[in-house]
Parts: structure tokens; sequence; C-alpha cells
């Protein structure tokens, strides 16, 4: 052991010599180019050999980044966890203590939160150790709360990966190898940024010496360098197997550990707190190099974004029905989690994978989804049950449920069964009067089902995080509340806001007023209007583009399209349906619409039946595989789809001086304006990063986060907001002010770099809209260039200095190139505590956000003013955006860009050809984004009510309730759940002292105190870590009875644990989503089946088939064989017992056919299986199958050759039907799946954006020898208000039997099929063995 301490933190630890500490391990993405199935069997294998590795080598070490492959791994084989864990003792083996690598800038933040924690968990559960050194492998960008939320989760510094993927080369401008990156909120880690991908043919040695010359060259006070040993599924470095003590003793020592990064921040820290080095700090997101990939798969995104807001709603109902004693479904819940997580991957969400890849990822979002809402709808029905009353005859009612904690208006959209006229109804509560709705569609009754209305309504009282009752009484007067088509017109208008449109102009919005101000905030000059779809082609060339737009060589967009328009008008809501051609292979559907009293207008865009450019020749053959090596001859012979499309929506606005302010997760900044109309690239060509687009979350809104106003005693002349911004000093001066200064611009939202004067400003100067230098011009060389360029402002500079000793003034840095001035604020003192003040003064008067400097110390001619008014767009899920130099705010629709395959014959880019569905909100108002309330109005447009039929009965509830409420409005919530994360660490879920987390986050930058009222009495409350472990500074939470206050400093996350008391007048049975329906089969070897995370529960007993039946020896038939059974219990608590049944076919025996055991916690057993061949029949399976819970677990091992199906699909207006033959001399099981566009799934999981839906989404077939089954998909159509054709869409049929895989590829085009029954790849055949399972494990 080569050093000792605390495995949970970094330890103090001097070196004696110069160390290289390197870290060894590989790089696995379970969803990219190949299967998740192929990924985890390669990673098996590498977990394998590095295990080995360690053996053959007691000084060599290995490093585990992925939940993934460790859970396979130890379900196989459990025997190597006690290795694992003498590795982790020995300090040669650690993990990243995360899920997977996520891509941080395309998910919500809560999910990022729940990657560290529920893989954290999970290492520390099966290896006994936590990491205090986060990894961020391959991550095309980190957000800037970062810090913040590693801290809070225990972990002190961080690796991450700068360079962009096509060009490794380049790093972050301005930002060093090692620096102290810091939080918005003040808090920091340790930082280095260094590449995953090391050089395989060269010497470990050389390579090390390479990075500690590198290393010393930047920081000579440091004797210690990390350099990282790993590539993309690579396997150990068998060169130095043997001699890694002799590399430990070598000048300088290579110390090759999988506790390297540990070991070597340990060293940062040490001399960093003994003041011998000193890091340069930064605050600001990473931002990402691969923008595109925020648009290209859409299905992926809104997917994501539907699962992400169901389960923070779900979570919401538990912790709210367990007030009421009713059960927790942490089960459920938790696999929904892992799922999400699972396909969160960087190279997942983000659409950076093959087509194959694209389908799975979806199927599984979408059984997350459909589960997680089954789960939701359970609990509130439970919770509808405890408020239920006697209705009077002629009444029904409803229960509305807000799962947010503040009072709030929002948008009920309800289909409720009618009997009678629905035009007598009345809506009402026992709070207010009669409530305006109107009636959307109404269906006719079929099939015994009764008729339904949809009804729709503006509720303006929705209690916080509560729910409301509302009553339906059928009167006699006629009411008629339908939406109707009335005579044509051209513009939406109510209290509020008044809208206008051009049907000339493909029906784009060319006015938008604010009635109260008469504020107008189009731009009525630009070239193109408001809400207009347009389209630019990309380049085809390779992956480039799929990561990055292009900007276009052509923009199909002509000035002057006719659009058709229909006014439809409500009582609740006007809207209009514009209908119009293209641009390019697809047609255009628009509805806007408007509420009565409501200031937004909520939009829906859909692009009917986008076919994509097909290939202008035949495709390729079976045998042409597209790959990097072969697509530009594939492309020249036209087999290879041609042009690629980008999508988007763009609102040019009369907003100038405005910029961009984005919802990052937790914290909201402010970016650049792009550099061209329509141009997505970064600021210089050569650079990859800071493109002009970027991935906000929920939100984006044209205004400010931090106004300098330039005032001649109280009047504003001008002012300017503040963009991204650099501090330049000189090296070694001013390091203090540089921090307050830095931190005070991260506070407000303006994200900071550093840059010494010395340096040349990187071409790429999109970080830097705006410069703030620190120094007189004797010590700073930037303030004297910048002096030198501007007399009027030396003159100042020098009278000011000599007057007062300090001076603060604004100039330009260009002031002679009108295209590229930029501001430039210069601070200066005669001494550090005179400078202190020049920035103190200003930090001191900034009140609301805004800075005012006198007029006579600003020395730019062009002086514009900053309008106090913003426009906000708010997304379901559609993140890309970006503001253009012409004012023009821009929204990325979708990208059409497949990904190359080594799996299929060509790129179908069938992703894209469907009928695209896209919902926004656009929100003008008056002031900033913070005084809007946008981060609040946002999660509103996210979260809309639930309404919940109440049942007729007795309830102990009132008719309205709220169960949490927070203030002030700068306060957001993340999540609301009970306390715990018990599957993810193989515990059990234990609510007898039942605790709630509410996890909150002040979103304006402003010092808070937060009220927070429950509805059931608090027995005590604390504020927690992230990962809920106590805080390392006590936190003051005061608490009295059912209200608690606490302070929240500006941008900080705050995360509270409050011990309930529970009501017990009623307590149901136990809660599960399956409690109406047979056991759920899963696969032991999910992954082989693409089947995203481990089944539900985690599979906290796992069992498989271990060996492999050899048929022939010395040319004759073998007729008695071996196989091992492996059972593992996982838990760290509980012992279990069961029974497993071994199946084979008739003609086949097993010895013993049964198997009973019980398994102590953390315990495994190897049971061994003989396997009697009887007859002469040479094909079938084993099985080992076990009950867990309501789970059927079952591993096989095939014997022969797979099943071959004869396999026919029909398909017709109502149903698809899918017959299913072989002629095998054994029965075969299997499970067909239905994967479809997000606009094909059900209206309950995907709402507006479900246009028609095949259902059940999968089923499970037994096919007995020699016999057929068919299997029926039926479709229904739920009714359309757009008018749009529902049949343009594509479907993937996935068939899985005996862990051999079929996908077959459908387009839908008006009932009918193109390529019904197309292969889309050759079947996967069994797996072979997996590495290791027929080696002899040595004895520890």
């Amino acid at each position: 052991m080569l050093f000792s301490g605390n495995r949970y933190s970094l330890r103090k630890l001097r070196l004696k010599r110069s160390t290289v500490f390197v870290l060894p391990g590989f790089h696995a993405d379970p969803v990219s180019r190949r299967t998740q199935a192929e990924f985890i069997e390669q990673s098996l294998s590498l977990v394998h050999q590095y295990l080995l590795a360690c053996r053959a080598d007691p000084y060599f070490g290995v490093y585990f980044a992925e939940a993934d492959y460790l859970k396979a791994y130890l379900d196989l084989f459990p025997e190597e966890k006690a290795w694992i864990h003498r590795l982790v003792n020995q300090e040669r083996c650690a993990t990243s203590g995360t899920y997977n690598h996520p891509d941080a800038t395309l998910i919500g933040g809560e999910a990022l939160i729940r990657n560290l924690l529920i893989g954290s968990r999970y290492h520390q559960a099966v290896t006994g150790s936590r990491s205090p050194v986060y990894f961020g492998w391959d991550v095309p960008g980190h957000i800037a709360q970062l810090p913040q939320i590693l801290n809070l989760c225990g972990i002190e510094a961080a690796v991450i990966n700068p360079t962009s993927s096509s060009a490794p080369s380049q790093k972050i401008p301005h930002v060093p190898e090692l620096f102290l990156w810091h939080a918005p909120n003040g808090s920091a880690i340790f930082t280095q940024s260094a590449s995953f991908e090391s050089n395989a043919g060269q010497e470990l040695e050389a390579l090390a010496r390479q990075q500690w010359e590198h290393s010393r060259a930047d920081f000579p006070t440091l004797p210690a360098a990390l350099f990282i040993d790993c590539g993309t599924m690579r396997p150990p470095r068998t060169a130095i197997l043997g001699r890694c003590r002799d590399l430990a003793q070598a000048d300088p020592a290579v110390v090759v550990t999988g506790d390297a990064a540990t070991k070597y921040f340990s060293c940062v820290q040490t001399l960093v707190k003994a003041g011998k080095l000193e890091l340069l700090p930064v605050t600001r997101a990473l931002t990402p190099c691969n923008a595109a990939a925020g648009l290209t798969r859409m299905d992926l995104k809104i997917a994501n974004r539907l699962l992400e807001n169901a389960l923070f709603e779900t979570e919401v109902w538990g912790a709210a029905a367990s007030l009421h004693g009713i059960p927790y479904p942490s089960q459920a819940l938790d696999h929904a989690w892992r799922q999400l997580l699972f396909c969160q991957h960087h190279a997942g969400v983000s659409g950076q994978c093959t087509d194959i890849v694209f389908a799975d990822l979806l199927d599984t979002l979408r059984e997350a989804l459909e589960s997680t809402i089954q789960v939701r709808q359970a609990l509130l029905a439970q919770m509808a049950q405890l408020a239920a009353s006697r209705p009077e005859p002629g009444e029904s009612h409803l229960l509305l449920f807000n799962p947010l904690p503040w009072l709030r208006e929002g948008i009920v959209r309800h289909w409720m069964e009618i009997n009678g006229p629905v035009e007598q109804w009345v809506l009402t509560d026992d709070f207010s009067g009669p409530i305006p709705f109107e009636i959307e569609e109404v269906t006719e009754p079929s099939s015994g089902a009764p008729a339904k209305a949809l009804l729709v309504w503006v509720e303006s009282d929705l209690p916080a995080t509560g729910y409301i009752k509302k009553k339906f009484t059928r009167r006699e007067e006629i009411n008629a509340p339908y939406l109707k088509e009335a005579q044509s017109r051209t513009w939406l208008e109510n209290e509020l806001i008044r809208l206008e449109i051009d049907p000339d102009r493909g029906g784009g919005i060319i006015s938008l007023i604010d009635k109260e101000s008469g504020k107008e905030f189009i731009n009525s000059r630009h070239a193109y209007p408001a809400n207009q779809v347009l389209l630019l082609d990309q380049s085809d060339d390779g992956d480039s583009s799929l990561l990055r737009p292009r900007i276009p060589e052509t923009r199909r967009n002509p000035l002057r399209v006719p659009a058709s328009i229909q006014y439809l008008e409500g009582p609740v809501t006007q809207r209009l349906l514009i209908r119009r051609e293209g641009p390019g292979p697809c047609g255009v559907t628009q509805e806007l619409r408007i509420y009565r009293e409501l200031p937004y207008i909520d939009c829906c865009t859909i692009l009917e039946d986008y076919r994509g450019h097909g290939p202008a020749g035949p495709p390729p053959s079976s045998s042409e595989f597209v790959n990097e090596e072969n697509e530009e001859s594939l492309n020249a012979a036209g087999k290879i789809p041609g042009p690629r499309d980008l999508y988007l929506v763009a609102f040019p606005l009369n907003l100038p001086g405005s910029l961009p302010v984005l919802e990052d997760r937790f914290y909201a900044h402010v970016s650049r304006r792009g550099q061209s109309p329509l141009d997505p690239r970064p600021a210089s060509p050569a650079s990859a990063y800071h493109p002009a687009w970027s991935s906000c979350y929920r939100w984006v809104d044209v205004s400010w986060a931090l106004l300098i106003r330039f005032m001649n005693g109280k009047e504003e002349v001008s002012s300017l907001a503040a963009g991204p911004a650099e501090i330049v000093i000189n090296r070694g001066h001013h390091a203090a002010l540089h921090h307050r200064l830095m931190m005070y611009l991260a506070r407000h939202g303006v994200p900071c770099t550093p840059r010494f004067d010395t340096d040349d400003a990187d071409p790429d100067d999109s970080h830097r809209t705006v410069s703030f230098s620190l120094g007189t011009a004797e010590e700073n060389a930037f303030t004297n260039r910048v002096l030198e360029r501007n007399p009027e402002a030396k003159e100042y500079y020098e009278r000011n200095l000599k007057e007062f000793g300090y001076v603060t003034l604004a100039a330009l840095e260009n002031p002679k190139d009108p295209k590229n001035p930029r501001p430039v604020f210069v601070f200066a003192g005669k001494t550090e505590a005179l400078l202190a003040q020049a920035v103190d003064e200003v930090i001191q008067s900034t009140i609301a956000h805004r800075w005012e400097c006198p007029v006579t110390a600003c020395f730019w001619s062009d002086r514009p003013r900053v309008e106090d008014f913003g426009f906000a767009l708010l997304n379901g899920g559609t993140t890309l955006c970006g503001l253009e130099a012409d004012g023009a705010l821009v929204m990325a629709l979708m990208h059409t860009r497949p990904f190359l395959s080594p799996q299929t014959p060509w790129p179908f880019d069938f992703a894209e050809q469907k009928t695209h569905v896209f919902h926004y909100r656009l929100l003008p108002h008056a002031g900033e984004w913070r005084h809007a309330d946008i981060p609040r109005r946002a999660m509103e447009y996210n979260h809309e009510p639930l309404a919940v039929p109440a049942p007729p009965g007795e309830g102990p509830l009132r008719a309205k309730a709220s169960y949490f409420s927070i203030e002030p409005n700068n306060i957001l919530v993340s999540c609301i759940k009970p306390a715990g994360y018990p599957e993810a660490g193989y515990e059990t879920f234990q609510n007898k002292k039942p605790s709630v987390i509410i996890r909150l986050h002040e979103m304006h930058g402003e010092e808070s105190n937060i009220w927070l009222e429950v509805s059931k009495p608090v027995k005590s409350v604390k504020g927690v870590q992230i990962n809920e472990e106590s805080l390392t500074k006590k936190r003051e939470v005061f608490r009295e009875d059912q209200f608690i206050r606490a302070a929240a400093h500006a941008n900080e996350i705050l995360t509270l644990q409050m011990d309930m008391q529970v009501e017990k007048e009623f307590l149901p049975g136990p809660l599960s989503p399956s409690t109406a329906t047979a056991p759920r089969w899963v696969s032991a070897r999910y992954w082989r089946l693409n089947a995203g995370s481990a089944p539900p529960g985690f599979l906290p007993v796992s069992l498989s088939l271990r060996g492999k039946i050899n048929l022939a020896s010395f040319h004759h038939e073998t007729a008695v064989h071996h196989l091992d059974l492996v059972l593992a219990n996982h838990s760290l608590q509980e012992s279990h017992k069961g029974e497993v049944e071994i199946m084979t076919p008739p003609y086949w025996r097993v010895i013993p056919p049964r198997v009973s055991y019980t398994l102590e916690a953390d315990s495994f057993q190897i049971i061994p299986l003989h396997v009697l061949f009887d007859g002469p029949e040479r094909e079938g399976y084993i099985k080992a199958r076990m009950i867990q819970g309501d789970v059927i677990v079952e591993d096989l091992t095939p014997v022969g050759g797979s099943a071959d199906f004869t396999l026919t699909m029909t398909l017709r207006s109502d149903s698809l039907n899918i017959k299913l033959r072989h002629d095998r001399p054994y029965e075969v099981t299997g499970t067909i799946r239905l994967i479809t566009p997000v606009e094909t799934w059900p209206e309950p999981i995907a709402g507006d954006y479900s246009l028609s839906a095949f259902s059940p989404r999968q089923q499970d077939f037994l096919v007995e020898p020699g016999s057929e089954t068919v299997l029926s998909f039926a479709l229904s159509e739920p009714p359309n208000r757009f008018g749009v054709s529902t049949d343009h869409h594509w479907m993937i049929v996935k068939m899985d039997s005996h862990h051999t895989l079929r996908y077959f590829h459908l387009r839908i085009d008006g009932r009918k099929s193109e390529g019904l029954g197309r292969l889309l790849m050759p079947p996967y055949p069994p797996f072979p063995e997996t590495a290791g399972e027929d080696e002899d494990k040595p004895e520890e």
C-alpha cells in the first residue's frame, strides 16, 4: 500500500519525489455506434482482463467508470466482489461514483444529481468505497453549477474532458488545465482538464514523462502530475505488467493505480492550503463543443423531458400521499429513474447513436414513462378517495392537482365522460362562482366506450402542491361553450396582448403588442416574420455536422409564402390555424392560441410528413455497410441520402441592446449574440467552442442579467447589458480582487473567464463580449493598451488617479473597429486598498442587478439604451436556441443527420421521416426575466394541473388542500420526495419514521429567506447535503409546528430533510404499478436485449447459467454435460430464499430440476447442474427461472442453432397483425415490441404530442413446435384539432427470442407500408460465452 487515509475525501499528502500518477482503465459507451448488448459484452471481457492484470502485477491498479457494466459483471461473477474489495483496500482500485457519464447540457439538474446519488450508492455498496473525484469523460460540456452539486455530494475535485472529439488538440480558451472551478454561489472544486484517450502505441514511460514536463512548465511548484491512460474499450497495457514496481522507482516516479486521481488532488490540496500553489479561479459553464447534439433525434429530447416531468410529479404526489400513510412506490420509481439515467448517457440523449440504438433508447424511455404515469395515476386515485364526497343528483366531481409548491394559475385539459347534452354543464367549486370552459372535441360512443368531451379552462386558484375540488352541475339552460370556427381574421387579442399575422408571408407574426404599455415586440423591418419556419441546408461531412451546425450555402426560405388561415374562438381561447407548403420536403401546420386574461401565446408547429432527401440511386446492398472508409464512394454512387436539413423558428425582436439569458441547471446566465444572421458557428471557425446557439433547459429570455446604467445624476443616459466577460490581470497581482469581482459577476448571471494581460486574446472571443481590467497601466499591459487607444479615457484616468487614488472607467478595446469595438471596464488604484475600494464601490452600489456608473466615466460615442422589456420562449424539450446579431431569437426544431453504423446496410434517416410536433410558449413582458418571474412560469408550462375524477364516497379530506408551500418567488424546487435511495445501495426501503426531502434553489442571484409551510406537523427539520448526509457545517433552520424558515444564499442549492408526523386514519394496502397484472418476465442478462438498466428492484438476487455445452468431442456426440447455476444475494441487509426451476425441452433432462436456496445478506452460491441428452436431438435450450416479488427472472443457455421464424406482418386500417411460425422441435418464447415516434404514443403519456397510437406497446408470445401464433396491435386515433394526417410515421418491430434479436423497419404512409417487414440489420445470434465464464478463478 503506497498511501493510506480516508477513502471518502482528499487527505494531506506530501510527496518526497516527483510523481506521475497514472490512472488505467477503459472508457465504455453503453450506447453509441454499437448497441448496449455489444458494449456490455465487451465491457465484461475488459473488466475480467483488468482484474486478471491486477492479479498478475501487485503494483498495477484499475479504475472502473460506470455502474452499467460493473453491475452486469458482478451479477455473473459475484465471487469477484471480494477481490475488488481487496483492491480497493489496497488503494489500487477506484470507481467514478456516478451511474454513467451524462450530457449535463441536455438534461435536468435533478437528473444529474440522481446520476451522482444512485451511482455513488451503488459503487459504495459493491466496492466499499466512494470516490472524492468526479470524472466527466467524453462529456461535451459541463454546467456552471456542477462545482456546487459535487461539493454537496461530498466530491472535492473533478477531471473533465474539454476537447472536441473531432479536434482533440483544442482546449477551452484561457482556461488552464488545472484550476479552481467556482459555482455561482462561491463553492469550488479542484479541476483538471485531461483527455481520456491516450496513445496505446506509445510506451507508457514516454507518455508519463511528457505529461510531467507539460505539467511542470505550467505549475513548477507542483511535484505531481496526472495522466489518464485510458481509451475507448481498450484492454490493459500488457507491456507494463510485472514492471509497475520498477516504474514507481523511476524519476519521475510512475505510479499506476486506479486511485491516481485521489492521490494527485490530495497533493494539489496540500500545496494550496500551504500557500505553495496558486490556482486561477473560473466561474462559468464549460460550454459544449457539440452543440448540434441538442437538436439531433428530437424524439429522444422530447421523451426525456416528458419522463423528467413525470418523475418529478410522481415523487411529489408520492411524498404527499405518504403523509396519509400511503406507502411510497419506491421500487417502481427507482427503476424509472435508472432507465432515464441510462438514456441520458452522453452518447444517448444527444442523438450520437446509430439507428438501432436510437430505437432502443426511445423504447426504454417510453417504458419508463408509462410505468411512471401508471404509478402517478394510482397515487392520485388513492388521494382522490380521501377527498371523496357525495355528489348531488346531476352533479359530478373532479379534483385538480397542482404539483408545484406555490399558488398559481394553469391550463386544464380534461377528457370527461358525458351522458346527455354537454351544453347544460356548469363548472363551479365551493370557493368561487361559475368558471368559463370550452368544449374542444366531442367523441362518439364506440365499442362500449362512452362518449367523451375534451374540456379546456383556465384555473386561476390552484393551491400550492395540493388540490381543489371542482363540480360539474347540469342546468336547464343551454350554455353551448363550444370552440367554433368563426369569420376569418388574421389577429388574436385579449385584455393584455394583441398579435397579428400575415397570410402572404407564411402566416408569420408581424406584430405583437403589450396593450398596457403599447410596446411592440416584433421587428417588422426584418426579412422574415416571427414564428416563421426556416430551413438551413447542412453539409454532409461525416459526423461533424451532427455535432456542430454548419453555416448553410443555401437557405431555402422564400420571402413570400402564401398560407391558409383558419380562425377558431371559444369562451376560453382564440386560435389561428395556419397551413403552408414547405420549406423542404414537408408541409407546415401551426397553431397560435391565447387565453382570456393571460399574457402569453401557446404555439404548436407541425412539420407534416417530412420525407427527407432519399438516395439518388439504389440503396447499398446488404454487404455494403456504411463506414468512414467507404462513405465517400457510396455517396458518389448516390447510395446515401442527400442533403441534411436543419429546421428552426425565428422571432425577430424589437429589443435593441438585449442579450439572451438562458436557464442553465439551478442557474440562469447571459450568453452572446451570433456573428451574423442564421449563423450557428462559434465566433472563430477554428474553434469548436462557444457556438452561437446554446442549450437552455426550460426557457430563454431576451433581456439582460446585469445592466450597467450610465447616469447623469438620476437620469439614465444609456445602458449596457453585460455579456459573457473576461477579467484581465497581471500575473502575481490582485488575485483576491480578481476572485471578488469574478464572483460578483457570476452571482448576477455573467459567466467569467480569466486572462493574463500578456496573453494574446483567443480568436474565439465569444466568451469575452465585455472585459474587466484590474490594475494600473504600469501593472497591466491590457489596461495600458486600452488607454493608449482612447486618449480621452486616458486623460480621465490620470486625473482621477491623481486626485482620488483610484479610478473606474469604461472605454472600447477597439474604438476604430465598428464591427467589434468591445467595451472594457478599467479598475485601477495606487494601492491594493484603493483598487479594492474601486471594485467594492461597484459591488455595493449594485441594486436590483443594476450597476450605476456616471456617464462622465464612459468613453464611447454610441450609447444605446436597453429597454426595460423582455421576451421569453418556454420549451417542452426543444432546448437549442440563440440570439442572432440582428436581434432575431432562434429556436432549433430538428436536425436530420444519421450516425454512421457498422450494423446497418445504410443510414436510413428513418428517425426524422415522419410528422413532427413541437410545442412552445411565447411570453412578452415588462422588465427583465426576474421581474417577469420567468423561471416559475417555465416550470408551470412544463407541469400543468392534472384532473382526476373524484369517486363518490365520504373521505376525510377537505375540498381544497395544500401540502407544501414555498415563498418567495425566486425559490424554485427540483424535488419533493421521501428520504433515501434504498434500491441503489441494495437496502430495504423503510418508512417507519417518514422523512421528506425538499430540494430548493435560489434562482435570481439574491440573498433570501425561505418560507416553507407544510400541511402536517414537522417533528424536526435540518439541512443536509444533496446526498442526504449531514452537512459539514451546521445550517440554521427554524421550525414552529408546520412553518419552516431558512436563509438561502444567492444561487444556492439547499436540501432540507423533514421528519414528519403521519396520519394513521388511512393505511391502504401496498401500492404497486403491477398489482393488477401478471408477474413481469425479465432476462437476467437484460443487456443482451438492449433493455437499458437492471430490472425493477435493481435485481437484488441475480442468477446465471455459467458454462458451455460442447455437442461433440473427438468426433463423437456427447450426452452428459455440466453447467453451473450461480445465485447471488446483493442485498446488504436481508437474506433471501426461494426456488429456481431448471427447464429443458422434453427430450432432455437436468439434475437437479429444481434448486431451493437460502442466501444470507451479501453472499452467493454456485450449484452444479448436470444436463442429460436422452435422445438424438441436439437443438434446444436450458433455462433457469425464479420469482422475485412481481418479477420472473430467467437466464438461458442456447444449444445448437437459434430458432428461425417465418414472420408475416399485415397492416390494416385499425391494427397491425404479426403472425409467427417455426418448425423447431421445441417451444419458443419471446416478446414483440413496437417502437414508434413520440407522436404515436397514447395521449395519457404523450399529451398534446399524440396524434395516433398503436397498443399495447409489447406482447409476449409462445409458439409450440410446428405451430403458429398471431399477435394483434390495435390502432387508435384521438381527435386531432390540427387537421393533419396521422398516418405518416415509421415503426420498428423488435422481436427478441432466446437472446436473439431481430429489428424490422416499417414506413407507415396512409395505412400502407413501404418495405413492410424489411430487416433493419442481421439478427443477433446467441452471444458466445462471456470471457471468463469457463475459466477457473484463482483462489484468493
